[in-house]
């Protein structure tokens, strides 16, 4: 039973980590994106 709420709870965090990493990427390329058109603009 340890072993199976071990994994379980690996595998919850491993989750949050992936959707943390995932939501850093979006915001970065949005960051990217808004900074590359505001150099075009000048």
């Amino acid at each position: 039973m340890a072993v199976l709420a071990n994994l379980i709870y690996y595998a919850v965090k491993a989750a949050i980590f992936a959707a943390l990493a995932y939501a850093g990427i979006v915001l970065g390329k949005k960051f990217r994106d808004k900074k590359d058109l505001q150099k075009a603009d000048k």
